[in-house]
C-alpha cells in the first residue's frame, strides 16, 4: 500500500490532534532530541514563528523536566496531575482511529 502525501499529513495531524495540547512541548521534545543537527533544524523550520521564539518556553523546558523525571525516576508526589506512566499514557494515548486499506483508497 502507498499513501500519498495528502494521506501522510492527514496521517500526521489525526496524531497530533490525539496529544492533549498541554503535553505537545513534551512530544515535540521527546521527538526532537534523538535527531542529529540536520534534522532538529528542518523540524524548527517547520515550526510557526511564535513557536520558534517561544521554543525554549513551551518545549525545551518542559521536556527537560520530564526527560530529567523519567530517566531519574523522580515523579511528583501521588495523587499530582504528574504522576508515573499515566503522564505518558496522557502524551500518547493509544490510537483508536481505523487504519483499514479502505480509509486509503485500498481493497
Amino acid at each position: 500500500m502507498t499513501l500519498t502525501q495528502e494521506e501522510w499529513d492527514a496521517v500526521g495531524k489525526h496524531g497530533v490532534a490525539q496529544i492533549p495540547r498541554n503535553k505537545r512541548g513534551i512530544a515535540f521534545g521527546m521527538l526532537h532530541e534523538p535527531l542529529g543537527e540536520a534534522d532538529r533544524a528542518y523540524m524548527m523550520r517547520t515550526l510557526p514563528a511564535p513557536v520558534r521564539m517561544l521554543y525554549p518556553f513551551l518545549i525545551e523546558r518542559p521536556w527537560k523536566k520530564y526527560a530529567s523525571a523519567l530517566r531519574t525516576g523522580t515523579w511528583p508526589a501521588v495523587g499530582t496531575a504528574r504522576t508515573g506512566l499515566a503522564m505518558v499514557h496522557k502524551i500518547h494515548p493509544p490510537c483508536r482511529w481505523p487504519l483499514t486499506p479502505s480509509r486509503f483508497g485500498g481493497d
